[in-house]
């Protein structure tokens, strides 16, 4: 495989993208370890406890407009219910996405660097974890209704899932609105019959979550039912289907 550069990644922060070319991520599975010993035990013994997953960025400050880094981190320091996303390959779809669903800032450090150069650092994190998905779509316009072509998952799964929706832009505007804007989640089994898994409905940019349960097919895609007045959208959505992509 050939090598990838850093800036094939991006940060999505509800509807803000953080791109490699100025922000550097790093994500952190932990796993705490418990003594399980007792007084049969001829040596230490442990099992596996509670897992938990963290993503660090660590960019440059560009300004305090809206769609800065700084005011990004520093309004979600210690407040949950940001929708953090990182996306190692943000140009190649049914590549792995990690997201936290609940992530509130936890670090904030600030420093110069250099002459010029000023960076701000931040650390999201969440008491629930994050999960492990697949990209279904990389801030995709959509300007008409219809469906997006498929991801393989390579199977099917069975206990449900997750799927976690960026809303970029609307009408080519951050801070733009729609009325019940109406995109779906569809899966099927021979990637031609699709029945819907989720339903997202939705006025505003931003971060956005649904639950998929029962069986979820092998073959996942977006589909557009209302566009909600708007004339065009951008979104980000990623997929996870427990024991598939956990």
């Amino acid at each position: 495989m050939a090598p990838v550069k850093g800036t094939s990644s991006a940060i999505l922060v509800d509807e803000f993208i953080f791109s490699g070319a100025t922000s550097r991520a790093e994500v952190q599975f932990t796993l705490d370890e418990l003594d399980s010993t007792n007084i049969d035990s001829s040596a230490m013994e442990y099992i596996a406890g509670l897992k938990s997953m963290s993503i660090s960025q660590n960019g440059y400050f560009t300004g305090g407009d809206a769609n800065g880094v700084a005011d990004e981190l520093h309004d979600r320091l210690g407040v949950n219910g940001a929708i953090v996303t990182y996306l190692p390959l943000k140009n190649t779809n049914g590549s792995p996405a990690y997201t936290i669903p609940d992530a509130f800032n936890s670090n904030l450090p600030i420093s110069a660097e250099a002459s010029s150069i000023i960076t701000m650092n931040g650390q999201w994190s969440a008491s629930e974890g994050g999960k492990r998905g697949l990209l279904i779509a990389y801030n995709l316009e959509l300007t008409a209704t219809g469906n997006q072509t498929a991801i393989d998952f390579a199977s099917a799964g069975s206990a449900g899932g997750y799927a976690y929706l960026h809303v970029h832009s609307i009408d080519d505007d951050e801070d733009g609105t729609s009325t019940d804007t109406i995109l779906k989640v569809q899966s099927s089994s021979d990637n031609s019959t699709f029945a819907d898994e989720a339903t997202f409905t939705f006025s505003a940019t931003g971060g956005f979550s649904a639950a998929l349960s029962g069986t979820v097919n092998r073959y996942i895609r977006l589909s557009t039912t209302d566009l909600g007045g708007a004339t065009s959208l951008k979104v980000t959505l990623i997929v996870v289907v427990e024991n598939v992509t956990m």
